[in-house]
């Protein structure tokens, strides 16, 4: 068995890293080991890690700012953003993470969530809300003018029917 990574050594991890990293469904958790580069270590039922982690490189290079899991009964994404991208992979349990979609936008990148029912991801930026699959980022986008002051916070209902953003 191996040991938690040290995070206090791992620069530009924030303590939700930890929290939106778990995947309960996988038994997995992805967390941020270098600019650029997210492991996703595969725990047992003491939450002890049980292997090296396989490494997703992201295209950007850039350090995480969000992760945000996908899981049904077909399918495992994760949704990793940076500053300015978000990329989506698909991950299976034993072998290696696919990358589904890289989307790059010239605003700044706040949150990523997934709808509880879909594929479908929800990214807040400093413009608005944009929605993108695993297969691509979806034309147009939603602007609220709440949204562009927001806390940087937004969440779907457990239904998948709503989006709420927190406003100042």
């Amino acid at each position: 068995m191996s040991s938690w990574p040290e995070l206090r050594e791992i620069q530009n991890v924030h303590i939700n890293h930890v929290a939106e990293g778990f995947n309960e469904g996988l038994q997995c958790i992805a967390l941020p080991i270098a600019p650029g580069t997210i492991g996703l270590y595969t725990l047992n039922d003491e939450f002890e890690i049980i292997s090296t982690p396989r490494e997703i490189a992201l295209a950007s290079q850039e350090p995480c700012r969000a992760l945000s899991w996908f899981t049904s009964s077909r399918v495992s994404y994760i949704a990793i953003a940076t500053a300015s991208s978000v990329e989506i992979w698909d991950i299976a349990r034993e072998n290696t993470p696919t990358k589904c979609l890289q989307w790059k936008i010239d605003q700044q990148i706040y949150t990523v969530k997934w709808n509880p029912h879909r594929p479908l991801l929800s990214v807040q930026t400093n413009k608005g809300i944009h929605f993108v699959s695993p297969l691509s980022a979806m034309d147009g986008m939603i602007e609220l003018p709440w949204a562009k002051n927001s806390k940087r916070m937004h969440c779907w209902n457990q239904t998948g029917t709503a989006l709420a953003v927190y406003g100042n």
